[in-house]
């Protein structure tokens, strides 16, 4: 029996509104192709709308600004770790995809007419960070106009709940709910672009917005797609702490103020001499986020739960936070602080803020999968950044991936030609599916279970983690998905508006992704870049070169060790494998 839903048939189905969607978008459209993005929330809306807009690209105005030290750089900020026949594109194609930017309508900040501003940040040999004039909410207004502008449409609070595949194995698309109305649809797509994948809402104090709860990685590890490197999420060092209203929403890295940044603890002392004695606070963002954390951890954090920032020393017109490089930031800061500590006259409170996956789908040059039909860009794609990212690499890489992610997939889209009837019985499943948490009458809310996932994956999975902590997290995120999750429960029965469903079919999605990321740091038996282990505390290079591979074994986790991309640089001590 065929279940109540509206079919929807494109060409090229993008999930996900960001920066990578929407750029996805623009080049799909070019080549032709009919084009959908669905967004969970209303636009605009995601990690992009709250990113700074810093971008990295090399334009050689700058004494060492080359291609090549952008691509070590982001080598060896990866630790080894990524992919880097993924970097070589980023670096060959950055400068041009900013070009793209301002011929679309992005404005970008500039020292003289024919050059952009270009400022540094940890782990950088060179000023090479190009700053959007505005916020990034600019640039994805821009991108959507383009992106209407060649025919594609945006169905904004739409929840893609899985991806469906054909009898050959190919993606044909994605089921979905409508938020406002309640009602399921079906998304009929030649190819689909994953480009939904911040999952920061994994975690109690995060940066991400409400929607980012891992629903890209889960759906894609459903219908078979390997994942690399889940153990690496970012964090950084600087988030607000105060008022609970904005907790973790980003103020950047120790250096974000000035070149003159102290970071101090409760006692007044300045505590990187302690952690990174050579680059204090201008050292990268795991180094600070770790050592944040370990001072507040250890007692020495504020009352708050915080370390304080002293940026008496730094200038004002200078900081990238300040009034003249960054009004929105200085704007947030003094309506939420006060004048005094957005003019660097008091002291700043802050925290370590969960921010950004750098694992994901794992993606070749193309940005395919390896489910066929089935393509992924920005965060919700993986291996560029390895163990851990610089600042300014994240929103280029949406523009650079998310270019070519379009591109192909409309090239993809155009070449099939066999009209694929909808697959009912499928579709049936996943109706249901979606409507199980309405027939509870007792047991848990949604935001009871998000709740205690965020503690467990804040605890036990966060900044520092352990063997034993570990295991016990996967063993508590089992016993939640085992026995609380069959007794969910929702307080309405209406279909409209109604985002305790929408946070119940969240719940699903964030515990498939903490389990996942929780086996792949108890595999990595060493610390390195954004995963660090108390009971390893060193990096291996003889053995941890390898990307931790996850695969849906007909439903269980099943995790391997793939040799790594290191076709340029490779570290001393690397085993014969590396």
């Amino acid at each position: 029996m065929r279940r109540d839903y509206t079919t929807i048939t494109t060409d090229v189905l993008i999930i996900g509104a960001g920066a990578a969607g929407l750029r996805a978008a623009v080049e799909a459209g070019r080549k032709g192709v009919k084009v959908i993005i669905l967004n969970k929330a209303s636009f605009p809306s995601g990690s992009s709308n709250i990113s700074g807009g810093n971008m990295q690209a090399s334009f050689g105005w700058v004494a060492g600004d080359t291609k090549e030290n952008h691509f070590r750089d982001t080598v060896l900020s990866s630790k080894y770790l990524c992919d880097q026949s993924l970097v070589e594109i980023l670096v060959e194609e950055a400068a041009q995809r900013i070009f793209d930017l301002e011929e679309f309508g992005v404005l970008f900040s500039r020292t003289t007419p024919d050059r952009y501003a270009q400022t540094m940040g940890g782990g950088f040999t060179v000023p090479r960070s190009v700053m959007v004039g505005g916020r990034c909410d600019d640039v994805l207004r821009v991108l959507y106009k383009t992106a209407t502008g060649y025919g594609a449409r945006m169905y904004e609070q739409v929840m893609a709940t899985d991806l469906l595949r054909n009898q050959d194995g190919a993606v044909i698309g994605a089921t979905a709910i409508d938020i406002v109305t309640g009602n399921f649809m079906f998304f009929k797509a030649r190819s689909t672009i994953l480009a939904n994948g911040p999952c920061g809402r994994l975690f109690k104090i995060t940066a991400n917005t409400r929607s980012a709860t891992g629903d890209g990685f889960a759906m894609a590890y459903r219908c078979g797609a390997k994942l690399v490197n889940m153990e690496f999420m970012l964090f950084l060092p600087l988030g607000f702490i105060y008022p609970e209203f904005m907790k973790g929403v980003v103020l950047g890295e120790l250096s974000s103020f000035g070149e003159n940044t102290k970071a101090l603890n409760v006692l007044g002392e300045r505590f990187m001499q302690k952690y990174a004695p050579e680059t204090m606070e201008k050292s990268t963002r795991d180094i600070s986020s770790r050592a944040s954390y370990l001072e507040i951890m250890e007692g020495r954090g504020t009352p708050s739960g915080g370390i304080i920032i002293d940026n008496s020393m730094n200038n004002l017109e200078e900081s990238e936070n300040g009034p003249v490089r960054n009004v929105s930031y200085y704007r947030i800061i003094r309506d939420c602080l006060g004048g005094d500590t957005a003019n660097m006259k008091d002291l700043l409170e802050a925290t370590p803020t969960a921010l950004y996956c750098l694992g994901g789908i794992k993606i070749n040059k193309r940005c395919e999968t390896s489910v066929p039909g089935l393509y992924a860009a920005g965060e919700a794609e993986a291996n560029l950044h390895g163990a851990n990212r610089l600042a300014g690499n994240s929103v280029i890489e949406t523009q650079v991936f998310g270019t070519r992610a379009g591109y192909y997939a409309a090239d993809y889209a155009a070449g099939v030609t066999t009209p694929t009837p909808d697959p009912v019985e499928l579709i049936n499943h996943e109706y249901e599916q979606s409507r199980s948490a309405f027939d509870g009458r007792s047991g848990f809310k949604p935001i009871q279970l998000k709740k205690e996932i965020q503690d467990i994956m804040w605890n036990k999975v966060g900044i520092v983690r352990n063997g034993e902590g570990l295991i016990a997290a996967i063993r508590e995120l089992e016993g939640i998905r085992q026995d609380k999750m069959p007794t969910l429960y929702l307080s309405s029965a209406s279909k409209r508006y109604n985002y305790e469903w929408v946070e119940a079919m969240e719940v699903d999605n964030m515990i498939t992704v903490a389990e996942i990321m929780s086996r792949c740091a108890l595999m990595r038996q060493e610390s390195r870049g954004a995963h660090y282990r108390s009971d390893f505390s060193e990096t291996d290079n003889a053995n941890g070169l390898y990307e931790s591979m996850t695969l849906n074994q007909n439903g269980t986790v099943q995790l391997s060790k793939e040799p790594l991309n290191t076709s340029k640089m490779i570290p001393e001590d690397a085993g014969p494998d590396g």
